[in-house]
């Protein structure tokens, strides 16, 4: 019997939203063999994890001081990933030494109707990030996972759901996440990965609509009418940027001062953006 001696092993209910979630950093005091196939088998007996839950290396890192590898694991449950479950293994010549992270012990019964397709969740990401169903020049990518509801704070309960990603083919450095229950289409997470500050506008045919404000780098665009004629101003109402544009565009105002700025659509529409 293999002994392991547990330095930290804690449930932080404010940051994981679950009993069931547990941050560790465990040290294996007598080193375990392991081989591909039997890693899984392994983590769950150390962990004592139900036979439900399995594990799989989604990155190894190896570090070139000490030769040691790290296996970087997610949980899964029926072919869902289980956000939030992340565990590092500490492995050299095939002897685990070393475990940290968060993992889920066991997940219980979670509510499973006739989902939705993926194309009704891409549409509903879509909608609630655009304000329509499609988008000039993105990129979709879609992830089966548990999830909680963090925009519930009160709701408890895991949800089998899709990981839409909308990532802006023109700068592949950032995207938005939106989780969806697949059962009711509701959304339960958002997210933005920005490594390049961007900010998206939306359009109608009323009114200009911001999901961010302020901008950097690039400006998106949905609008009206075929072709559109764009103007942006400064605050002393000198023309600092004018394009002929169609019904979608990207906006590059990298050559603007930080500031406050008015934005024209075909002499009608104006609204004030802040560049940084």
């Amino acid at each position: 019997m293999k002994k392991v001696f547990l330095i930290l092993s804690m449930c932080f209910c404010e940051l994981c939203y679950s009993q069931e979630i547990r941050q560790i950093f465990l040290h294996v005091e007598e080193e375990i063999q392991y081989d591909e196939s039997t890693i899984d088998e392994t983590l769950k007996q150390i962990l004592s994890i139900d036979s439900q839950i399995t594990f799989d290396v989604f990155k190894e890192e190896i570090s070139q001081d000490d030769g040691s590898t790290h296996l970087r694991m997610h949980q899964y449950m029926d072919d869902y990933r289980i956000m939030d479950a992340d565990l590092l293994v500490h492995v050299k010549k095939n002897n685990i030494y070393l475990i940290d992270g968060t993992y889920y012990s066991s997940i219980g019964e979670i509510e499973k109707n006739t989902p939705l397709t993926k194309l009704e969740l891409v549409q509903i990401a879509e909608k609630d990030v655009f304000g329509i169903d499609t988008y000039y020049d993105m990129e979709y990518k879609t992830e089966k996972v548990i999830a909680h509801n963090t925009l519930n704070p009160d709701d408890e309960n895991l949800y089998y759901a899709y990981k839409v990603s909308i990532i802006d083919k023109n700068n592949l450095e950032t995207a938005v996440d939106v989780i969806i229950d697949e059962n009711s289409g509701k959304i339960l997470q958002k997210s933005s990965i920005v490594y390049y500050s961007t900010s998206i506008i939306k359009m109608s045919d009323v009114k200009c609509q911001f999901t961010a404000n302020p901008v950097k780098n690039k400006l998106y665009l949905t609008l009206p009418q075929v072709e559109n004629e764009i103007k942006i101003f400064n605050i002393q109402g000198k023309l600092m940027l004018r394009q002929v544009v169609g019904q979608t565009a990207i906006i590059n105002v990298q050559c603007l001062k930080s500031g406050t700025y008015v934005l024209i659509v075909n002499n009608t529409e104006k609204q004030k953006i802040v560049i940084n």
